[in-house]
């Protein structure tokens, strides 16, 4: 953080850089997710991308980088120009400057964002394949106890 803020600082743009820290994700997320214009996650090594998901339920569009977890939820939403395939900071510039001067492209990735949560990421979504999978599993099991009648379906 230390070298961040002396970054910003020799920017001259220290003042409009806010370092939080650690935030209490159920009181702060969504009130700071509510401000957003855009969520930026330039991220090298995330396992799946909640934060994402978290901006498109709420409304919010997000720039994702194209490595790990990211770029298969960034395939998941469908439009690989919200996916950054390069950490140069250069790189991020120009997409979040796309991004910001373009209010009807965010609005619309905002939408299709909270599409894609809703269809595929929602608790009652999620659940039901959950039960599904370990239906199955039950299914088999019992397929495979000693007796069974191997010819049921």
């Amino acid at each position: 953080l230390a070298q961040i803020a002396e970054e910003a600082r020799s920017l001259g743009i220290a003042d409009r850089v806010h370092l939080l820290g650690n935030v209490d994700p159920l009181r702060d997320i969504p009130d700071l997710l509510a401000l957003a214009t855009l969520v930026v996650m330039p991220s090298k090594h995330e396992a799946f991308g909640l934060i994402a998901l978290e901006a498109w339920a709420s409304g919010k569009p997000a720039l994702l980088a194209d490595h790990s977890g990211l770029a298969r939820l960034g395939r998941a939403f469908g439009d690989g120009s919200w996916l950054v395939g390069s950490l140069d900071p250069r790189a991020w510039a120009a997409a979040i400057e796309a991004a910001l001067t373009d209010p009807d492209r965010r609005r619309h990735a905002a939408l299709r964002g909270r599409a894609l949560v809703q269809s595929r990421f929602d608790w009652a979504v999620v659940s039901t394949s959950i039960s599904a999978t370990y239906q199955r599993v039950l299914q088999e099991h019992r397929r495979n106890q000693p007796g069974a009648n191997h010819d049921r379906h």
